[in-house]
């Protein structure tokens, strides 16, 4: 918006209309933004939405707090260095060994902490792991002195939605890993039910 008298522009009201239509076109709805917001106050952790689009799995929602704030780098449309991100492991643990071959091709295994996964032969046997528990972790690989936990968001196919996340202090989540994942799958099953309905 133009504010002639005083020779500036300023952000106008339909910047929200916009970021709501944006919303409602990655499917984000209110029962999916409270579920997300749910599972950070049950958690006490910063909580994550992605959702599956253009082959990769883009960061849409994030619910945190001062006590546990979000990963500073991971912003809205975040898909970034996959292989060491929780969400972005569930992501590759879903594709076919050549699909994974394509994707990794474009996406290096590029090392940005110590515990970052970087050898090939070591993150696929971890995407097996993913696959079969149906759970991702995440220790200190993405930002030093965090870690985090992904499951997947499936529809009525099994076929990949997306994912929720959550992450804290690695100490927060030693010894709670299964309630934590239990945690995950209700949300991650309420989210699918709120897409695939959004879907119809």
């Amino acid at each position: 918006m133009h504010i002639r008298s005083e020779g500036r522009y300023e952000l106008g009201y339909k910047l929200h209309r916009l970021g709501l239509a944006l919303h409602r076109q990655l499917g984000l709805s209110r029962p999916v933004a409270r579920e997300i917001a749910a599972l950070h106050e049950s958690t006490g952790f910063a909580a994550y939405l992605a959702l599956y689009r253009g082959g990769e799995l883009v960061l849409v929602h994030v619910v945190d707090s001062p006590d546990c704030p979000r990963l500073k780098p991971l912003r809205f449309g975040f898909h970034e260095v996959p292989h060491s991100t929780a969400f972005g492991k569930i992501l590759l643990a879903d594709l076919d060994p050549a699909g994974r071959d394509l994707f990794l091709a474009r996406h290096p295994l590029r090392a940005l902490t110590a515990n970052t996964i970087t050898e090939r032969i070591t993150l696929d046997a971890e995407l097996e792991e993913v696959a079969r528990r149906g759970i991702s972790w995440e220790h200190e690989e993405f930002l030093p002195g965090w870690a985090c936990a992904a499951v997947p968001v499936r529809g009525g196919d099994s076929a990949l939605l997306g994912a929720v996340a959550v992450s804290a202090q690695p100490e927060r989540l030693t010894g709670v890993e299964q309630r934590v994942a239990a945690r995950l799958r209700q949300v991650a099953s309420r989210v699918g039910a709120c897409l695939r309905g959004s879907e119809t």
